[in-house]
């Protein structure tokens, strides 16, 4: 290695914090970590001069060196093109990979869109909202699409977010995926995509690319940054020993390890590996944020059943489910997508193994990182994807549940406006006759004057009154007879039971 290399000793506690503090800049290019068991060195913002020289380094001396495994990741790979052209051209990697770890993103003016898939909207031709309550037909000329361009590759990391990649080459193994960070603001909580690739190469080396971020808010660069700060933290012994409980990764092998420093590097290479793939927090994060959404969402609904609670209008509550629903089913693609990467890791690597191939040109996965990657194989199946299996069937359940607690209130407003109209068909019927018989006093007819008194007229509405009331009770118990009845000859014809 030259002279003027700008690695430092890692495990100095003053090298440690500067290396965080400049990893966290969002102007940051890269960084490279050479380190082993007993030693760690890092350089920030590697110049292509140093990469050359880095690249020259005998393997068998790499292996016999203190710090046989190498990191090297780029965090803005669309300003370091050269470096990349360099590593790739070594490591053999095809043009078009090459030209796909160097693509820069599009310029996005909305960042939302990033966090959740862009909804196409639909107008007129006169800019006005299409009613499809009135027959209004929608042509594919109304569609709001974007202005016609050649798509860049973060177009369909983008807009499909399960979307993935593997390519595997004589002396490395490359992954691509969406990765996916929780933006927290106050309360609030936002999702946040970005793509990232992993190359595990046959020296063990290990690249990660990272796609370029437009924005430069610091806390946004922190959050997306958080898991690779996190894995950079272990290499040094000055990070690792503030780790604990499940937050330590086995990153660097302990000094009474009785493993050889020929082999430690592929082992500590395939471990690196493995941690920048298994983002652990983020999932936890994910699942504890969608099933509190869940959660609140089923207690508002739920209050409905309450008569004395107002309705939650449809409008509050359809687009929430349609919306949680989505999320559910993105992160199942997902993480469905995750379990394949690690079922196409672990072929490989079986049959790597059973080729015997040399040394020199093969790429070894390490029988630990390989247990590692099962273990999180399996925290996917049976933990993630089964969680997300019961939340959407419990979305559905949500659905089902508002709908029937609506239904059931217009039933039951309908039965009272059915009570209300009978009552005062009732009523009607009541004051019929005496209204008649007050219209047959107030005839004028000179034989009947001075006949009828006062007295005369209130007895008559007192009697008419009763026999009406009675009247009425009959007529209704043998009108609900009659249809008991009729009911009943019916369901017997049609042979229907009840």
């Amino acid at each position: 290695m030259a002279t003027s290399t700008p690695f430092e000793d890692y495990d100095h506690e003053g090298v440690y914090t500067r290396t965080q503090e400049k990893a966290l800049r969002h102007d940051a290019l890269n960084f490279v970590v050479k380190f082993g068991p007993y030693a760690s060195n890092v350089g920030s913002d590697v110049a292509l001069a140093d990469f050359e020289a880095l690249l020259k380094t005998d393997v068998s001396e790499a292996q016999t060196s203190t710090t046989p495994a190498i990191w090297i990741n780029f965090w803005n790979p669309g300003r370091q093109r050269q470096s990349i052209e360099l590593l790739g051209r070594h490591y053999g990697f095809s043009p078009r990979l090459i030209e796909l770890l160097c693509t820069v993103p599009p310029i996005i003016t909305d960042h939302s869109a990033d966090a959740t898939p862009s909804l196409v909207k639909r107008r007129s031709t006169s800019g006005s909202a299409v009613d499809v309550e009135k027959g209004q037909s929608i042509s594919l000329r109304q569609i709001d699409a974007p202005p016609s361009r050649r798509h860049n590759f973060y177009d369909i990391a983008r807009n499909f977010t399960s979307y993935q990649s593997i390519d595997i080459g004589e002396e490395f193994i490359c992954i691509g995926a969406n990765w996916q960070t929780w933006l927290h603001d106050n309360n609030t909580h936002a999702m946040k995509r970005t793509w990232c690739w992993f190359v595990l190469c046959c020296d063990a080396t290990v690249i990660s690319v990272h796609e370029c971020s437009s924005s430069r808010d610091d806390a946004h660069t922190k959050a997306v940054r958080s898991h690779f700060l996190d894995v950079l933290k272990h290499l040094s012994e000055v990070g690792r020993s503030k780790a604990s409980g499940i937050d330590v990764m086995a990153l660097r092998l302990p000094s009474e390890s009785n493993t050889t420093i020929s082999t430690s590097g592929q082992e500590l290479a395939s471990n690196l590996f493995y941690y920048l793939f298994d983002n652990w927090e983020s999932t936890i994060t994910t699942l504890n944020t969608l099933r509190a959404e869940l959660e609140v969402l089923g207690s508002r609904i739920m209050t409905g059943l309450d008569p004395n609670v107002k309705e939650v209008p449809a409008r509050d509550i359809i687009p929430h489910l349609n919306e949680i629903g989505k999320q559910l089913r993105l992160h199942q693609h997902l993480y469905k997508g995750y379990e394949n990467l690690i079922a196409r890791i672990l072929e490989f690597r079986a049959k790597s193994t059973s080729h015997h191939l040399g040394a020199h040109h093969h790429i070894v996965i390490s029988q630990s990182a390989c247990y590692r990657f099962e273990r999180l194989r399996d925290h996917i199946k049976f933990l993630v994807l089964n969680y997300l299996d019961e939340a959407i069937g419990e979305k559905d359940g949500l659905f089902t549940t508002y709908f029937n607690i609506t239904t059931q209130k217009d039933s039951q407003a309908t039965a009272k406006l059915s009570s209300s109209a009978a009552t005062l068909g009732k009523l009607g019927v009541l004051f019929l006759p005496v209204s008649l018989m007050t219209a047959y006093f107030s005839v004028q007819i000179e034989e009947l004057e001075g006949v009828y008194t006062a007295k005369t007229y209130w007895v008559s509405f007192a009697v008419v009154m009763v026999l009406s009331v009675m009247a009425l009770f009959m007529f209704s118990s043998v009108l609900n007879t009659i249809g008991n009845r009729v009911g009943r000859w019916l369901r017997k014809g049609l042979g229907v039971p009840g």
